[in-house]
């Protein structure tokens, strides 16, 4: 079985370092594959990664950015 809750745990402990180091471009390659481990425990019965990836990054993140509005000063 998956075990999504070490993983994500492992991740955001990475990336707090890779933050905390300045190492930016690393920590975003990182983050991107948080909708991946996300999507791969929820949705188990599609195969596809991508479509994985998508559905669940629409479902969880998609929403939250549709209520936010950049602030570019």
């Amino acid at each position: 079985m998956y075990d999504i809750k070490n993983s994500l745990k492992t991740i955001i402990d990475d990336l707090d370092k890779l933050l905390k180091n300045r190492c930016l471009f690393s920590a975003l390659a990182l983050a991107l594959t948080i909708p991946d481990i996300c999507g791969k425990a929820k949705y188990q019965n599609i195969k596809l990664n991508g479509e994985r990836y998508r559905k669940w990054f629409d479902e969880y993140i998609g929403e939250c950015e549709k209520n936010v509005q950049p602030n570019f000063n």
